[in-house]
């Protein structure tokens, strides 16, 4: 993917529900990523 920041992946049942970048210092959500 070549990111700087990982993905933080929300899942529900079997569908990704959001996708979101995060600080990994921190372990804050930073930006929501679009599909």
């Amino acid at each position: 993917m070549g990111s700087k920041l990982p993905y933080r992946i929300d899942l529900f049942d079997d569908e990704i529900e959001t996708l979101r970048t995060f600080d990994p210092e921190s372990q804050r959500s930073i930006d929501k990523v679009d599909s």
